[in-house]
């Protein structure tokens, strides 16, 4: 747990935190404890930078699968409401380095950085730089990472201004998105997934990352352009991911570009450009298993454009 912490390096560890000793807790139960491989919370000192996170070996953390929006999981790093805002300033992150971390069997996230207190000012759909500098993240870098078998989603940056995001795998993430383990939700709606993506972010960049076997959910595929603003998806790969390639999710993702990646047999339907308003594919290309449509059924309803993209039927 690194709290209020700045300018320090964690590496060459190995984690895990399966707490498989606690009397009477169920390993679905709705209330169970959060758990996280290494947790990072900003709160009471403004800024945090200069958090750097390599080469650890995370395994086996049996955290809650419903929860979504705390430390809970392999990695995860979140803003937390300050006492005396005016005194203190912002909580947020900025020189923020994950690189080389080999993170398996994990509940419920990947890797996520992070979480904000002050996520009602991102609200809408155009996203302003001068808010990122004041309530966001800044130089956030997450690369050359291994997940797999997370229970949730795989690697998620959240509230980030210029985020880097690049030569990661994601391999049989969302595992855990199902009736059999994702049993006791009550009243929270979360039993959604995918592997490789932004949260409320400006000018995201994703290159080189690959994804595969993403397990099929409402989701389910290996990129999604979330509700940010200006991401970009270059020079990645996709294969046999339950829910398709990539997802452009609904009227406050604008601005996105998907351009020269490479998806081959991903299922259920390649794009889902779901209620988005403009989103651009350039220059992809696209092997499609016949039988799978280029747009996923129940996932269509938005914009898109296509410039120079190749389909190309494969026979199973």
């Amino acid at each position: 747990m690194l709290y209020d912490a700045e300018y320090i390096i964690v590496r060459d560890l190995e984690i895990t935190n399966c707490a498989e000793h606690i009397i009477g807790e169920k390993y679905s139960q709705g209330d169970k404890m959060e758990r996280t491989g290494v947790a990072v919370a900003a709160k009471d000192k403004g800024m945090r930078r200069g958090i750097t996170l390599k080469n650890l070996k995370i395994h086996d953390v049996n955290g809650n699968v419903y929860d979504k929006h705390m430390n809970n999981g392999g990695i995860y790093m979140t803003a937390l409401q300050p006492e005396n805002e005016a005194v203190t300033g912002v909580a947020c992150f900025g020189e923020i380095l994950v690189e080389g971390c080999y993170v398996v069997n994990v509940s419920r996230w990947g890797i996520a950085v992070g979480y904000s207190y002050a996520h009602e000012q991102f609200q809408g759909a155009a996203l302003k730089e001068d808010v990122f500098q004041k309530y966001g993240h800044l130089n956030i870098v997450i690369r050359d990472n291994y997940v797999k078998a997370a229970g949730g989603d795989g690697i998620t940056v959240m509230y980030a201004l210029r985020p880097l995001v690049k030569h990661n795998t994601a391999d049989s993430v969302a595992c855990e998105m199902n009736d059999r383990i994702y049993s006791e939700p009550g009243n929270r709606l979360g039993k959604v997934a995918a592997a490789i993506w932004p949260w409320k972010c400006k000018d995201a960049l994703f290159r080189y990352n690959e994804v595969t076997d993403t397990r099929l959910n409402q989701d389910g595929m290996a990129y999604d352009a979330d509700s940010g603003d200006g991401t970009v998806y270059e020079y990645n790969y996709s294969q046999m991911n339950g829910g398709g390639c990539v997802m452009f999710c609904l009227e406050e993702a604008i601005h996105n570009t998907f351009r020269h990646n490479v998806s081959y047999d991903d299922l259920g339907g390649t794009i889902s450009p779901a209620s988005n308003p403009d989103a651009r594919l350039e220059q992809n290309i696209f092997y499609v298993r016949d039988g799978v449509p280029f747009v996923r059924n129940h996932m269509d309803g938005g914009n898109y454009t296509e410039s120079n993209d190749r389909i190309i039927p494969i026979e199973k």
